[in-house]
């Protein structure tokens, strides 16, 4: 038989084993991302992130992706991971409307082409202090640029007179201000609406980066694909600052030690080697053509592209 002082031990030992159980649950952080799985913005960042994350945190953490606007998309992500609806999302800065001003300078067109070099600039400003007051609702966990929005048509563009009267997705309010300058007639909606309101004849073409031709299937619906440097969208990872304060010390560090300027750099690598990549399937499409400005048209677009 039992004596009392052996089941008051007893019950503490299953205390204490239930008490060490439940400490050892990770927490699980939502991950909203506005795109599907196949984005390089996945493959080159928020994947092996999240690995090295977990890994690093000492078993208190789980990130959990949910993809293709479930949790949110480009619109209304950044407002659930304020709200806390989400604890991390991957959107773009261009379409938080009026948050964001200065560090939308990466998307001002003719300033650079370069992916890598943008999304080292667009990260320094923020560390640096020249763009950190934009921040102060999230933790920021990095920023990146997309490629250059090129220009991908149902008709050939060689001169801004064939964009004359041409309608056009305005993705951003940047976006729409330049194809005005070139004459095209720009119509507000969000990216996912592209595909469905170039299938309906609703708009002629849209100006995106060269991944997001594969991850919204634009080549079923445009032929023609124009390099021009119209600006490289702004891109974040983002954490709700409630949530990462209550998290536990290790797991604090091994969000910051994975994050930052070395996350930046490896999107920027991810973002020139799919650009490769995605030009060269288009190439190869049949009836698709990827042409350039000639030397003096494009000098042309750069001058009346100046105002904006």
């Amino acid at each position: 038989m039992r004596t009392p002082a052996r089941v008051g031990a007893a019950a503490l030992v299953a205390a204490a084993l239930c008490a060490a159980t439940a400490r050892a649950e990770p927490t699980t952080l939502k991950f909203g991302f506005t795109s599907p799985p196949t984005s390089f913005v996945h493959v080159f960042g928020s994947e092996p992130w999240s690995k090295e994350v977990e890994a690093a945190s000492n078993g208190t953490l789980k990130i959990q992706m949910f993809f293709n606007n479930v949790l949110g998309n480009v619109g209304n992500i950044y407002g659930r991971t304020v709200n806390g609806v989400v604890e991390i999302s991957f959107g773009t800065l261009g379409t938080v409307r009026g948050v964001f001003p200065k560090s939308t300078v990466s998307s001002l067109p003719f300033e650079t082409e370069n992916p890598y070099e943008a999304s080292l600039a667009l990260y320094r400003l923020y560390e640096h202090g020249v763009t950190t007051d934009e921040f102060h609702a999230v933790k920021v966990i990095t920023l990146f640029t997309f490629s250059s929005s090129s220009l991908h048509t149902t008709k050939l563009i060689k001169t801004a007179e064939d964009l004359k009267g041409l309608k056009l997705a305005g993705l951003s309010k940047t976006v729409a201000d330049a194809q005005v300058l070139l004459g095209a007639v720009p119509v507000t909606m969000a990216p996912a609406e592209t595909y469905p309101s170039l299938q309906r004849g609703l708009i002629q073409g849209t100006n995106m980066s060269w991944p997001a031709v594969l991850s919204f299937k634009l080549f079923e619906v445009t032929k023609h694909h124009l390099e021009v440097p119209f600006g490289l969208a702004g891109a974040y990872f983002f954490m709700n600052k409630d949530a990462y304060a209550k998290l536990p010390e290790v797991a604090q560090k091994a969000i910051d030690k994975y994050s930052g300027e070395p996350l930046t750099r490896r999107l920027g690598v991810g973002g020139i080697d799919e650009n490769k990549k995605v030009i060269a399937e288009l190439e190869a499409m049949p009836g698709h053509t990827v042409t350039e400005l000639a030397p003096a048209e494009k000098e042309r677009w750069r001058r009346l592209l100046a105002p904006v």
